[in-house]
């Protein structure tokens, strides 16, 4: 094994600080369903992961107030199911995604907590990770090209940033953990009966779902065709519908070390790591602020130091910081579920990448980093972050480094 690695420093030492903020994070919610990566969806997700992680490897985890964990991923997991709370399904940046379903998938796999909840409630838990799998087949499938989610507002192209990617590729491969079965998640698409799907969001109340995939309709759900924009009626992809295997980039469903090791390396595609990216005399630039990157030169930078937008050079690191709060909290899990190997040969790549593009970051975003997006700079650091954040950074220095 090479130098730079992700570890599995298991059990984990969890961070007393970091868990406190666990169990006062807000609880897991996707409401309300116009908004988008609010702290309900983004902290209380991942809250609810770490609290999840902790309680797996030291069962009985309580706060300093004597709070268990347990009661609090009780509180969060019957918050979530209520109608209405669910994901909404809808595709593009939505990072609360990733980390909820990985979180789903733990407590899915850790017998004492999943015998808390009643067989109700775990079929509640169930169809969260069924329209997750929906979502992520009409998002990112290889027979899909569609530029908008089933709530037909656009926003989305399943080739944009690994912000867009990510939420529309982990949660389908984390349910076929949850499941036990990449047979039965590929039947939940080749088996697609949109009249059923729409009765039984109908009968348990998942509303932001039932919107989501109403807009859509019969037609486009299950035949695909050519997609249209709701607002402007403004071409919008074209795709073939749910009803087929899913099979991402020519990688198929069954083969998870190759999808996630493939999500991680999506990550990583900034080149050679540098302290600037641009023209610092012009401005027209990002650039870490104070001192130099402990792997400078070493290949691996974070994709989004090194992208573009509508105006010109994007070199920003509050992107950066998006895409590590969705991959770790996934590796994380993927890690506790014994679900990627981070020595396999086939996964070396990915490994050493990703630990050398984190290093990179965490430097950067500890000692202030001047980014550049929509043709503007502005200085950017720890506090530039949102709720995840804290969660993510515990998990990659006592878990995963």
């Amino acid at each position: 094994m090479t130098k730079y690695a992700v570890k599995t420093n298991l059990p984990p030492q969890f961070s007393s600080d970091i868990l406190e903020k666990a169990f006062d994070a807000p609880r897991a919610a996707y409401t309300p369903y116009d908004l988008v990566n609010t702290h309900n969806e983004l902290c209380g997700s991942a809250a609810l992961l770490y609290l999840i992680l902790c309680e797996k490897y030291y069962p009985g985890t309580k706060s300093k107030n004597g709070d268990t964990a347990i009661s609090r991923i009780e509180s969060h997991i019957r918050y979530l199911i209520q109608p209405g709370n669910e994901p909404s399904m809808r595709c593009g940046p939505y990072w609360g995604y990733p980390v909820t379903s990985a979180a789903l998938t733990v407590l899915r796999k850790t017998p004492h907590l999943w015998q808390l909840f009643t067989k109700e409630e775990q079929s509640r838990l169930d169809d969260i990770m069924h329209c997750f799998a929906i979502e992520c087949a009409w998002a990112t499938n290889d027979c899909n090209d569609f530029w908008t989610g089933p709530e037909l507002r656009g926003n989305y192209r399943k080739g944009w940033n690994p912000n867009h990617r990510s939420p529309g590729v982990l949660p389908i491969m984390f349910a076929t953990i949850y499941f036990d079965s990449v047979d039965k998640v590929n039947a939940m698409l080749t088996d697609f009966d949109y009249d059923a799907f729409v009765a039984h969001l109908t009968e348990i109340g998942f509303t932001s779902a039932l919107a989501t995939v109403t807009t859509a309709g019969k037609t486009l759900m299950e035949e695909g065709g050519e997609c249209f924009l709701l607002k402007d009626h403004e071409p919008a992809g074209r795709g073939a519908g749910i009803k087929h295997p899913y099979v991402y980039r020519g990688i198929p469903l069954c083969d998870t070390q190759a999808l996630f090791s493939e999500i991680l390396l999506q990550n990583c595609q900034g080149g050679k790591v540098v302290d600037c990216v641009g023209d610092k005399e012009s401005g027209i630039c990002g650039y870490l602020m104070n001192g130099t990157s402990p792997v400078l030169g070493l290949e691996g930078m974070m994709t989004e130091f090194t992208s573009h937008d509508a105006s010109g050079i994007r070199s920003d690191i509050t992107y950066c910081a998006s895409n590590f709060c969705i991959l770790v909290p996934a590796l994380a899990a993927m890690v506790a579920l014994g679900a990627w190997d981070p020595q396999a040969p086939e996964n070396q790549l990915a490994s050493e990448r990703t630990t050398i593009s984190n290093i990179d970051f965490l430097y950067k975003i500890e000692n202030g980093y001047y980014s550049f997006s929509h043709g503007k700079g502005r200085v950017s650091g720890e506090k530039s972050t949102h709720g995840v954040y804290p969660f993510a950074k515990d998990l990659w220095k006592c878990m995963l480094s």
